[in-house]
């Protein structure tokens, strides 16, 4: 779910009237038209952090995204029995095979291998 992300200068005056001009949260809420909890959230985090500033995003950011990934599944649907390794070599930036499997898992598509059915001679 996104959430809609309040501007900095928006933020800056429910600091500024929170903690300067001594407002509680409803009475600022009713001022910007926001709910008081959005309020209360924000001098929160300015009150720990001492900033209004969004928090930097953590982790790595994913290897297969974006066109690469829609190519992948472009591919996959326009001939499923091509090799993993075929796959790599068609996305834009290189990845290796494991890379693309854990993409091709999370994506819903899981590996399964050929078995040729014996049949009896008669």
């Amino acid at each position: 779910m996104k959430h809609k992300i309040t501007d900095l200068q928006t933020r800056a005056i429910i600091v500024h009237e929170s903690i300067a001009n001594n407002q509680t949260h409803a009475e600022i809420g009713r001022m910007l038209n926001m709910d008081p909890s959005t309020i209360g959230k924000i001098v929160k985090r300015f009150r720990q952090r001492g900033t209004i500033e969004n928090a930097p995003i953590t982790g790595r950011p994913e290897i297969i995204r974006g066109r690469d990934g829609r190519t992948i599944l472009r591919e996959i649907a326009r001939e499923p029995k091509q090799t993993k390794k075929e796959l790599c070599q068609k996305v834009k930036n290189k990845v290796c095979v494991r890379t693309l499997t854990r993409f091709l898992e999370k994506k819903g598509y899981h590996t399964r291998k050929t078995v040729e059915k014996l049949t009896e001679e008669v």
